[in-house]
């Protein structure tokens, strides 16, 4: 999802809203945190011998410097200055998650061109799924007072991004940190939260997140060959450098109990979408913690990732194979 220009669309900031002391003070000891706790998923797909010089440039370094924490006020306040003065009691986090060019982004891009439409006064008929139609509801009710995760942002506003060719591992600890300090901050405002991740180990971080959210969660998968192509056209056009060995990794810990499962497990509400042509079928839907509808034969197909060799995922990312998730089994049931 595209928010680059939110600190350009969005009001003038109240001059009452600061983002608080410790807020700011979490973000050096988050971005060393990750460092020290997610260093092999830092590194995953970068040559050995690149390693050394990765960790030596990470702005995780930095991040406790006077003048970064100046950018990360201007960051943050950027991301909520949108906020309206009264909220509800008990905030909504709607939580997109999937592999990497899964199609989250154009999922919520897409909402937001529906709304533009229906804003219009264009008719538009209901998503043929009611978990679907669900999730675009959920998301059109918060989305005027939504704080967003926005990876993209961030790497639009640490000028270490561009500086280093587009790596994304110079700023990711401190990318990383930066979220963590967001999801903070909006919980104390009571803002509602969308967030973007891979998905993978997020069972005991979703737990601590029902306690505090009306927690809506949505995955987007599709084929890992048709993951790997797409993946292959976004390193092309970002310059960034992620391969192979990064996409098995987030495939494989989607699909495990504690991807996408632990997703139905914790939340109001779940889906799991395919996208692999340019719509997105439902695979699985869940209301509190109950399956409600499935592709019993997609989902198997889904969940097989998790117990999957390197070589062969590879070797599914490999194939050329039509466009469409398995489409020869059994529909969608509604």
């Amino acid at each position: 999802m595209d928010f680059n220009k939110a600190a350009d669309q969005a009001p003038a900031l109240a001059s009452s809203r600061r983002v608080p002391a410790h807020i700011l003070d979490m973000i050096p000891l988050t971005a060393r945190a990750y460092i020290e706790s997610s260093k092999d998923r830092l590194l995953a797909g970068i040559p050995e011998e690149q390693h050394a010089g990765i960790l030596a440039q990470s702005t995780h370094h930095i991040a406790g410097s006077a003048l970064r924490r100046a950018l990360h006020e201007q960051i943050l306040l950027a991301l909520t200055s949108h906020l309206p003065d009264t909220l509800p009691e008990k905030s909504t986090l709607l939580y997109v998650a999937g592999p990497m060019a899964a199609g989250k982004s154009t999922l919520l891009s897409r909402f937001d061109s529906r709304i533009a439409e229906e804003q219009a006064g264009k008719e538009t008929l209901p998503f043929d799924n009611k978990g679907l139609q669900s999730l675009y509801e959920t998301y059109k009710s918060i989305r005027s007072r939504r704080v967003a995760s926005d990876f993209g942002f961030y790497k639009a506003q640490l000028p270490e991004f561009a500086a280093s060719g587009n790596t994304y591992a110079v700023i990711r600890a401190e990318a990383s940190a930066l979220d963590q300090a967001l999801i903070a901050w909006s919980k104390e405002l009571r803002a509602d939260i969308i967030l973007e991740q891979l998905g993978d180990g997020i069972d005991n971080w979703l737990k601590v997140q029902a306690a505090d959210h009306d927690l809506v969660c949505v995955g987007v998968t599709a084929h890992p060959s048709t993951l790997s192509q797409r993946l292959k056209v976004r390193n092309q056009q970002t310059g960034q450098e992620i391969g192979p060995t990064e996409l098995v990794n987030a495939i494989r810990g989607f699909s495990r109990p504690d991807g996408f499962a632990a997703m139905v497990r914790h939340s109001r509400s779940a889906v799991l979408l395919s996208h692999d042509s340019d719509g997105y079928d439902v695979v699985l839907g869940a209301e509190g913690g109950q399956v409600q509808f499935s592709n019993a034969m997609a989902y198997s197909l889904f969940c097989s990732y998790a117990n999957m060799a390197d070589a062969d995922l590879l070797q599914r990312m490999s194939e050329n194979r039509p466009a469409g998730l398995d489409r020869h089994q059994a529909p969608v049931v509604t």
